[in-house]
């Protein structure tokens, strides 16, 4: 996996001794190359296939892309202040 730009200049001024040696200049950026431990790629890609199932789902009983949009936005908002 690839960590790029600002990321990479972030993790530099935290901890310079430890990812200085491993960034290398790509184009003239900063790129720090990482091995996953887990697949996080994976996760990601099942979740948007999930999404678009679920929105695809939505749409075909009748709630049109706006209202779609906005209960996603509620849904999401709901889960961001009932964290902890």
């Amino acid at each position: 996996m690839k960590i790029r730009v600002e990321l990479v200049d972030i993790l530099i001024e935290v901890s310079p001794a430890i990812y200085s040696d491993y960034v290398v200049q790509e184009k003239g950026q900063s790129v720090l190359y990482v091995q996953m431990l887990k697949a996080l790629y994976g996760k990601m890609v099942s979740s948007l296939l999930y999404y678009k199932k679920l929105s695809k789902d939505i749409v075909s009983i009748g709630l049109t892309h706006l209202a779609w949009a906005i209960l996603s936005m509620h849904i999401h908002l709901f889960s961001y202040w009932n964290v902890g």
